[in-house]
């Protein structure tokens, strides 16, 4: 939740947490890119999104 503060205190952004989200996630992709040298951004994400689900199987957040 912290970044998602920071990322809408740099961008006075309020509005609905899902876009927020959803725009942080863009902004640290074009990050990658940029300064990793990260040319398949959509592998990245994949494979973010995979580490996500195991670790929601390891550790339930219910």
């Amino acid at each position: 939740m912290s970044a998602v503060e920071a990322f809408r205190a740099v961008h006075n952004a309020d509005g609905d947490l899902k876009t927020d989200i959803k725009d942080l996630i863009t902004d640290l992709l074009h990050l990658a890119r940029r300064e990793c040298c990260v040319n398949d951004v959509g592998s990245l994400a994949s494979l973010a999104a995979q580490m996500h689900d195991v670790e929601v199987e390891e550790d339930p957040e219910e």
